[in-house]
């Protein structure tokens, strides 16, 4: 195991962290234009600003995405050819790590570059042939830049014990879920009963004021419960089989927050279209706000039948349904892992250039 290399990160992940710390930047970076103190602000997320940065540089922009495809087949050369040339197992992995860090930001810039370039052509159309200078510069820089950013990765033995790790764990949740809706279709049944129960309740109040009103009362609330209780079964389902109580607790009052966010929003538009029955709706309200509270776990034994249609039963079957996905990756990984080992030889350097050319396939 001592030689064995690391099996670099899956480049869908790397893909996607990548647009996610872009998309944060841009999103932290539109508040902050949004800020009331700032001339033209109202307080809301502004955008505008990316057009006026983007067609500030843009021959500057242009210029720098021309040289960033270079700069990634440095990077890349390098990490192949320090694959090649080193012979010490952790000065290899030292110098993949610090280049796929380098080439994490590379893909980042070119990301924002394009992003800036392309809000710049929407507002001025006679900047869009620049598009096609930076689009395919910036392409060819992602493709080569995330192929570095996939040695970021910790030792072969980290990786290993990690996954064993993992299945450990989710086995050991397995044995302590409680008892189970039978089937995945029937917890989302049960969701949408309780939603349509509520909702009827919610009409039944409404009809004296208005038939449309009732009509629209029912299909609102309907529609929220379910998507609530769905939302907040998936949330909390892990609390479940969390030892931890301070975590089960935050766990859950984060779900029961956004629940109730979720339900006070669809009750006041009802109170705006019918404000005569505030009275009425206002307690419809305070029950259903109580509804998560039937998310109880139900003992040991308990019959089937009525673990079937409860919504303890369903909330026991979404984090069963996690837990065997779960598993099921984690035990993939420990296989992809077992059998990299087992063609993990790194002794010559014939062997080191092979695996260094095709460590990118992978």
């Amino acid at each position: 195991m001592a030689d064995v290399e690391p099996i670099p990160v899956r480049r869908l992940h790397v893909n996607v962290l990548i647009v996610a710390l872009a998309g944060i930047g841009f999103y932290i970076a539109g508040f902050v234009a949004g800020i009331p103190t700032i001339p033209g602000s109202n307080g809301t997320p502004r955008f505008d600003w990316m057009a006026q940065v983007g067609a500030s540089f843009s021959n500057l922009g242009t210029s720098a995405m021309l040289q960033f495809p270079g700069w990634a087949f440095a990077l890349l050369g390098l990490t192949a050819g320090g694959q090649v040339v080193l012979q010490n197992k952790s000065a290899r992995l030292s110098l993949r790590r610090v280049l796929g860090l380098l080439g994490s930001i590379l893909a980042l810039a070119a990301l924002t570059i394009t992003v800036f370039m392309v809000a710049a052509c929407l507002t001025t159309v006679e900047r869009v042939p620049n598009l096609f200078v930076v689009l395919p510069a910036a392409a060819l820089t992602w493709g080569v830049a995330v192929e570095c950013a996939r040695f970021i990765v910790p030792d072969f033995s980290v990786q290993l014990d990690g996954a064993q790790s993992q299945l450990d764990s989710v086995v050991e949740r397995q044995r302590r879920v409680p008892p189970a809706t039978a089937t995945t279709v029937g917890a989302y049944l049960t969701l949408v009963g309780a939603g349509l129960i509520v909702g009827l309740a919610t009409a039944a109040l409404l009809v004296r004021t208005s038939a449309f009103l009732a009509v629209l009362g029912f299909g609102v609330t309907a529609l929220s419960i379910v998507i609530g209780l769905y939302l907040y079964a998936q949330l909390t389902s892990p609390a479940l089989v969390q030892p931890s109580r301070p975590r089960r607790f935050w766990v859950r009052t984060g779900g029961s927050l956004m629940y109730a966010a979720l339900v006070l929003l669809s009750s006041l538009n009802l109170v705006v279209a019918a404000p005569s029955a505030w009275v009425g709706l206002g307690c419809m309200f305070i029950l259903e706000l109580l509804l998560p509270l039937a998310f109880l776990r139900l003992p040991d034994g308990s019959p089937q039948g009525l673990i079937n249609i409860s919504l303890g039963g369903a909330l026991a079957r979404f984090l069963r349904d996690d837990l065997d996905r779960a598993e099921i990756s984690a035990r993939n990984r420990l296989v992809e892992l077992e059998a990299h080992a087992a063609n993990g030889g790194q002794a010559s350097f014939a062997k080191r250039l092979t695996n260094a050319i095709t460590a990118f396939r992978q």
